[in-house]
């Protein structure tokens, strides 16, 4: 038998014969001195590992390989390794960042790590079911939402363990049937799903701060398990009067931070490592600093524009100016609660407007010491004007917060008590939209619309719009994604494990004309086929043109600004 391998160089002959008695084939490729091809009789040839290269002493393989690890937490602190049970026809991909690359896209959404394992009696655990969460012989502490990471290792970049991905298990989905694969196929998400779902209406109402002091605040209300496992935060860039004076009814972690992050023109998103990181407008894409540097030769892929749909040369700013009243003496709400007697109720009541019930209104300064008769007024009746019953209501407490309050109302009396409430504060009201614009003439129009909900400097949102106009008015430096394939090179492998959101790169490709574009990358993605085969896609999105953007806060010069 012969096996002829291709992409091997040699110094004599074309094709080298090559008795292998010992020859160990571990990965997939071989590079000699200056041949096409290499025939070698494979009589006693050992295969090992996912694909086939051949080592030889003396000769190095020309393409680095890597090794994935995949470990869940299955006990506080305990991470068991899943890799001996990963099923290779099901791949590992990872994927990390912000979606989109036009300058709204400014918030990573979750992140998701996805693989396969083996379910069949043949797994680790010698046991049918082993990774079916309803199963009764299922792994010991496999469930979801447990802890689980991606580790990978490339020994010729000299990496070893980098976590690229840290979330929880959210999908445990088991392929059941005689004939079937009886593997299971896992999914997990970052650290953004569980601040998706967090629910922050009970923030208290902040004045005076920044965007980052501001995002911080919203993820210490979060529970701890749904808070990030560590945080890098740029500094605050953009004065703040008021925030979180809208969150009646209710309000996720994630879409306040997106509406703080999008009020400062920041970026908010998590690494591979499971850390949150803001990075101002002032470092995203490290001031300037190449990470990595692209060619068309080395991409296996490339998306730019090709369309005027990816350019805006009129672009709108609105910011939202707010007042305070001036003294704590307005009802900010005012209502009946019905409570049954031998019974606690809690319920939530919104601020409104007294001037307008139907506008929505944030609070401070609110009065929480409740008298009764003045604060409360519990009756036998609806109306009010039956049996007073106050001396019934043993517990009437109110936590007060930025936009709504909470009454726990306790009733120890034998007759129904109707309680009538009022809340009284200070109004926080929106003065009305205010929009800038910035527009240049051209033979089309595409108008892009920017919503600033914590913004309140026209100054600013002027500025915004020259800058975004100014920079997105055209296609020439911008890119959607890049693809390669790390196993090409010791270099590429070095960027699919080490670059991260936020990072800054060029790009080059001759078709369509880019040369050295300056991009920052916005989202990873990687593809691990088998050890030989992994493939990373990044999007992108265009560096600035300025370096650092320039723009006037609140009417005055920030000095921190150093673009023009």
């Amino acid at each position: 038998m012969i096996l002829l391998l291709r992409n091997v160089t040699a110094s004599t002959s074309k094709v080298l014969p090559i008795p292998v008695g010992a020859l160990a084939v571990t990965g997939r490729m071989l590079s000699f001195a200056g041949v096409q091809g290499l025939a070698l009789p494979a009589g006693s040839m050992r295969l090992t590992g996912y694909a086939v290269t051949v080592s030889v002493p003396g000769v190095e393989a020309a393409y680095p390989t890597v090794t994935l690890r995949i470990e869940a937490e299955t006990a506080p602190g305990v991470w068991a390794d899943l890799s001996t049970d990963l099923v290779e026809s099901v791949g590992v991909s990872i994927k990390y960042g912000i979606d989109g690359h036009g300058p709204t896209d400014s918030v990573a959404s979750p992140g998701v790590l996805r693989f396969g394992l083996r379910n069949d009696a043949g797994c680790s655990g010698g046991v049918l079911g082993f990774y079916s969460p309803r199963h009764p012989d299922k792994r010991p502490g496999w469930t979801f939402g447990i802890g689980v990471r991606a580790l990978l290792t490339s020994t010729a970049v000299g990496i070893t363990n980098k976590v690229k991905f840290r979330g929880k298990v959210y999908g445990i989905d088991p392929i059941p049937g005689r004939d079937a694969d009886r593997i299971v196929v896992v999914s997990a998400y970052d650290g953004m799903r569980d601040l998706l779902d967090a629910d922050v209406r009970s923030l208290a109402t902040i004045t005076d701060t920044d965007e980052s002091a501001a995002i911080e605040d919203v993820l210490d209300a979060v529970a701890v398990s749904a808070q990030p496992v560590a945080r890098v935060m740029g500094y605050g860039t953009n004065a703040m009067d008021v925030v979180f004076n809208d969150l009646e009814g209710g309000a996720k972690a994630l879409q306040v931070i997106q509406d703080l992050t999008v009020s400062a023109h920041g970026k908010t998103f998590i690494k591979g490592d499971g850390t949150f990181v803001y990075a101002n407008r002032h470092e995203w894409g490290s001031l300037n600093v190449v990470q990595a540097v692209l060619t068309g030769a080395e991409l296996s892929g490339l998306d730019a524009p090709s369309s005027i749909d990816a350019t805006w040369n009129l672009v709108r700013v609105t910011v939202h100016p707010k007042t305070v009243s001036t003294t704590p003496t307005e009802t900010l709400h005012s209502s009946v609660i019905e409570v049954h007697p031998g019974s606690t109720r809690e319920i939530w009541c919104d601020y409104t407007d007294p001037i307008d019930r139907q506008t929505h209104v944030g609070g401070t300064a609110v009065n929480t010491a409740l008298v009764p008769g003045v604060d409360f007024n519990a009756t036998v009746d609806r109306e009010g004007i039956g049996a007073n019953l106050n001396a019934s209501i043993t517990t009437a407490t109110l936590a007060a917060f930025s936009s709504t309050g909470l009454y726990t109302l306790a009733n120890s009396g034998t007759d129904t008590a109707f309680v009538r409430v009022n809340i009284t504060g200070k109004a926080i009201r929106d003065l009305g939209a205010q929009t800038m614009e910035a527009g240049s003439v051209q033979n089309w129009q595409q108008v892009l619309d920017i919503d600033l909900p914590y913004q309140e400097s026209t100054g600013f949102a002027q500025d915004l719009a020259d800058y975004v106009e100014n920079e997105w008015s055209t296609i020439t430096n911008q890119v959607n994604w890049v693809e390669f394939w790390a196993s090409r090179s010791v270099t590429l492998m070095g960027h699919a494990l080490n670059r991260e959101p936020g990072e800054q790169i060029t790009v080059s490709e001759r078709v369509t004309g880019l040369d050295d574009a300056p991009q920052v990358i916005q989202s990873v993605e990687i593809t691990i086929v088998d050890a030989t085969r992994v493939r990373c896609r990044w999007g992108l999105t265009p560096a600035s043109s300025l370096g650092v953007p320039w723009m006037l806060d609140s009417g005055e010069l920030n000095t921190d600004f150093l673009g023009l």
